[in-house]
């Protein structure tokens, strides 16, 4: 404990430094992963509506489909 004491005495700046500089990296990682998810998430929200968007409805298939029954 002694020897542990006058460790934190002699190379407190230091430890804190690397604490900071530590703690700085995780934070830093943490916000650029979190700013690729929401663009990947975004990129595929557009692209899922893009996907609907572009199939018409299955009632105008339908209706599609039986106009040429209905005319006879």
């Amino acid at each position: 404990m002694n020897l542990l004491s006058a460790l934190l005495k002699r190379y407190w700046l230091q430890l804190v430094f690397i604490l900071l500089m530590a703690g700085a990296f995780i934070a830093g990682n943490v916000w650029s992963d979190r700013g690729w998810q929401k663009k990947w998430a975004d990129r595929d929200s557009a692209e899922s509506s893009q996907e609907v968007n572009a199939r018409p409805p299955p009632v105008l298939l339908n209706r599609a489909a039986l106009l040429p029954v209905m005319r006879l």
